[in-house]
């Protein structure tokens, strides 16, 4: 029986239904758990006045545990979701256009779901590229705060809201930024997104249509330029290997060194010359990491 030929627009357009997906389940979870604690603290708390209680509520839902709680929410609700999304792909015919089958395309490799048969070197070179990345993104940001400073103060002024830039580790943070985050992050953008758009697109475009939507849904410009820096490795590596479990552990060590070592790292801005030499070692670094692990990746054989 004859597979029939795939709409290659449909396609496309389905790349942007798990980033929406993820928008409407985060507003959903927010609205659900915001609202409820509002109505516990009313019946719980002895306020003067209206305004009294708003200044008592906006106090206790602005700190870093519980925009925790709602991240890890969203992720354990979204997670179960995009793993039967990914999952889904595993009966569907692989898309060939003339003489390429497109690695990235999520059914050709789903049953490679296991990290045996890959190289030894994964381990230095995953934790090499996750670092250099992370030099990668910070120097993004110093550009950026050079060419517009209050873009940089509105985004200080953002993760200082969230309780992402207090350096004061917990468990909540360490569950919903370094494990489940990443986890829900990569079935999301590149095992559907980044599937779909291969179907319709050569790789080099679907991978920069699913890096710019990791951009976008994070929904501030600073965020957005080095997120959509990271999806581009992110999306790569995956391409490399179909294993959606790679991606993961990367973004997983991405965003460990931010959160476990990201305030001691040494990036040279006192003066430029280090600033300069830091930054072109963090940029062969990140290629050299990124070209071991492409390497790594050969050798494993899918079922």
């Amino acid at each position: 029986m004859l597979n029939k030929p795939r709409n290659k627009a449909s396609e496309f357009f389905k790349a942007f239904l798990p980033v929406l997906c993820i928008e409407g389940i985060q507003l959903y979870i927010s609205m659900v758990i915001t609202f409820g604690y509002a109505f516990y603290l009313i019946g719980t708390i002895q306020a003067e006045n209206v305004e009294s209680f708003f200044d008592i509520f906006a106090d206790k839902i602005m700190n870093m545990n519980y925009m925790m709680f709602i991240l890890i929410a969203y992720a354990v609700i979204s997670i179960p979701i995009f793993i039967f999304w990914y999952s889904g792909f595993k009966n569907d015919t692989p898309l060939h256009s003339g003489k390429y089958t497109y690695p990235s395309s999520p059914e050709k490799h789903i049953r490679s779901l296991s990290l045996k048969g890959y190289s030894p070197l994964l381990i230095i070179s995953l934790p090499m590229l996750a670092l250099g990345m992370q030099y990668v993104s910070n120097y993004i940001v110093s550009v950026i705060a050079v060419i517009s400073p209050n873009t940089i103060e509105d985004y200080a002024d953002l993760m200082e809201r969230a309780g992402l830039s207090t350096g004061t580790l917990s468990i909540p943070l360490v569950l919903a930024v370094v494990i489940l985050g990443p986890i829900a992050e990569e079935l999301a953008l590149r095992g559907v997104s980044l599937g779909y758009a291969s179907r319709a697109l050569p790789f080099w475009a679907a991978n920069l249509l699913q890096a710019g939507l990791f951009g976008l849904m994070h929904l501030n410009l600073v965020q957005g330029l080095y997120a959509f820096a990271l999806g581009l490795v992110l999306g790569y590596v995956y391409h490399k290997c179909g294993n959606i479990i790679i991606p993961c552990i990367l973004h997983m060590l991405y965003n460990g060194i931010s959160t476990f070592v990201g305030d001691h790292l040494f990036f040279g801005e006192e003066k430029p010359i280090f600033f300069a030499f830091i930054l072109f070692l963090s940029l062969c670094v990140s290629y050299g990491a990124l070209m071991l692990t492409a390497w790594s990746l050969k050798g494993k054989k899918t079922a």
